[in-house]
């Protein structure tokens, strides 16, 4: 036997023989497929025959214009942004201010502004800015854009806003933006931003959210589900009260009809697409100056303690509306009726509680039956309040069912919690509670309004024998209200109560408390002063052991 070196020389010997022949065999097969060569020169020749057809230029390229990306500094949306205000200020340098008063205009993002004019006044230029169908004036310095924008210029053609903006680190910086002038082909009412005519309203209700972010439709006339957390939501909202506003009103557009409690819009025929008599209006009617604001607990206590502040009279007050109130028509009466107290002299911080009372006014006993939930929150609520801003600062006013759900509230807070142990006293943590027309039993009254009384508050009962709306709740109930003084006012030690049958309201007579300039006059001396009834010039009727008030020739 070989080695197996001297083997592998045979070995390929044996193999090379076939391969040979295999490349072979392959050659002989291609030179068999392939296609006679006179047949491919006899169709070149026959085509050069052919007379040949111009062929057309190719089109000119155009040139190129070099395309600058300039996104870089432009926020990353696939990172998280840096908002928080306690981190910004760790690392210095410009930063927004969150904790200022916004402008109407920064509630709407650059792309939904148009200009749409401008005016020269006083060697001032101003532009004429339209969102939907109210337009406003601004002039440089406003702010604008819902990136802090503040605009730095006005031109015949154009305005220019600086607006602060986080760059793809999360870092803030200055970028510049133009809005160019367009047209006004439908000629609006022009609001100039008075800050006067503003009604900032911080507000707490327990009203379930729609998902729809337009102020007049935010909140529905449902109770928000506990069972996903805190029921009660906490916000801001800014009110525009009309400039040919006349004291008492609440001017607001649309047909109108009759419920058990008031003088109200028609939700039906506004649900029908029917037309109004006039469409809303801000020279003529009360309107949202911009989009509603959720706040945090923290944010709603510093922004409550910012507005006392700034206030004259250093006080807040309370109003709980009653029956058949949307959140819409709720605020405009708290934006009234401290309006129309301010121009009077008194600058209270306006703050709502609003609660879902059968907004379509349809089904009188089913609000009833969310008073005391509504009450249970209230409860909380004014407790955070007083936390807040400290003894004696708070008044509240409640209309109607609203004085049912503040009593539920008083019920649930007892005597013990609405006072506080000073040097030793015992001091009432609201300053005023005002009862405005109740629709509460008047058999009951004493006994529910008890722990504000044994409390030491100062209570005070605004009734009336022409209040039409309580005289049907009378009749729905089966029995007389605390309110109404058709067969006299309800006796209770320790309530001052005021007749006010004499004074102009609406036809119902049920909103006198805001729509008469003499109960808005006698508010004032109230909630300013803590003048008492003869002071502000109210009559005493004396009883045997009980001495009640009324105004005259009112």
């Amino acid at each position: 036997m070989g080695s197996p070196k001297s083997a592998k020389p045979n070995q390929r010997a044996q193999t090379a023989g076939p391969l040979r022949l295999l490349v072979l065999c392959a050659l002989i097969a291609l030179a068999a497929c392939s296609p006679p060569k006179d047949d491919l020169k006899q169709f070149v020749r026959e085509a050069e025959k052919v007379t040949p057809h111009p062929i057309e230029p190719l089109a000119e390229a155009p040139p190129n214009v070099p395309y600058t990306y300039d996104a870089f500094n432009l926020p990353d949306p696939f990172r998280p942004r840096k908002i928080e205000p306690a981190k910004m200020a760790a690392g210095g340098g410009l930063q927004p201010d969150f904790n200022r008063r916004k402008e109407p205009l920064e509630a709407f993002p650059l792309e939904q502004l148009k200009i749409v004019g401008t005016i020269q006044k006083d060697n001032q230029r101003y532009v004429i800015v339209r969102v939907e169908k109210t337009l406003y004036q601004v002039t440089k310095g406003n702010l604008i854009g819902d990136k802090f924008g503040r605009i730095t210029d006005i031109t015949p053609s154009e305005i220019r806003i600086t607006e602060i903006v986080q760059d793809s680190g999360g870092d803030w910086m200055e970028r510049q933006s133009i809005l160019p002038l367009g047209n006004l082909s439908e000629p609006q009412v022009v609001v100039p931003l008075h800050i006067e005519r503003l009604v900032p309203i911080l507000f707490a209700t327990n009203r379930k959210k729609s998902g729809i972010n337009q102020p007049d439709k935010y909140f529905l006339d449902q109770e928000a589900d506990a069972r996903g957390g805190d029921p009660v939501t906490l916000g801001r909202v800014v009110v525009r009260v009309p400039s040919k506003h006349v004291q008492g009103a609440l001017e607001q557009p649309g047909w109108i009809r009759i419920t058990l409690e008031k003088l109200q819009p028609s939700m039906l025929l506004d649900a029908m697409n029917a037309a109004k008599f006039t469409a809303e209006n801000p020279d003529l009617h009360f309107t949202f100056a911009y989009q509603i604001e959720e706040l945090t607990p923290a944010d709603f206590r510093k922004d409550l303690k910012k507005l006392l502040s700034a206030s004259e009279s250093r006080s807040a007050l309370v109003f709980i509306h009653g029956y058949a109130n949307s959140f819409k028509e709720a605020a405009y009466r708290t934006a009234q009726l401290s309006f129309d107290l301010r121009q009077d002299g008194y600058d209270c911080v306006p703050l709502l509680y609003s609660w879902p009372s059968d907004a379509g006014g349809i089904n009188y006993v089913s609000a009833k039956d969310r008073i005391e939930s509504a009450g249970k929150h209230l409860a909380v609520f004014l407790s955070r309040l007083v936390d807040a801003t400290g003894v004696g600062v708070v008044h509240i006013i409640a209309h109607s069912m609203g004085a049912a759900v503040l009593v539920e509230a008083l019920k649930g807070l007892g005597t013990s919690k609405l006072v506080l142990k000073r040097d030793g006293r015992l001091l009432p943590k609201f300053n005023q509670i005002i009862l405005a027309a109740p629709d509460i039993r008047a058999a009951d009254f004493k006994d529910l309004i008890f722990p504000a009384i044994a409390s030491h508050h100062q209570v005070t009962n605004y009734a009336s024998s022409n209040d039409y709306a309580l005289r049907l709740s009378k009749k729905a109930n089966g029995e007389p209200r605390a309110g109404d003084t058709s067969v006299g006012p309800v006796e209770v030690q320790g309530v001052e109560t005021i007749d006010a049958s004499a004074v102009n309201a609406d036809p119902l007579g049920h909103s006198y408390f805001a729509e008469s300039s003499a109960m808005i006059r006698d508010l004032r001396q109230l909630l300013r002063d803590r003048a008492k009834p003869e002071a502000r010039g109210l009559w005493p009727v004396r009883r045997a052991n009980w001495t009640y008030w009324e105004f005259r020739n009112q």
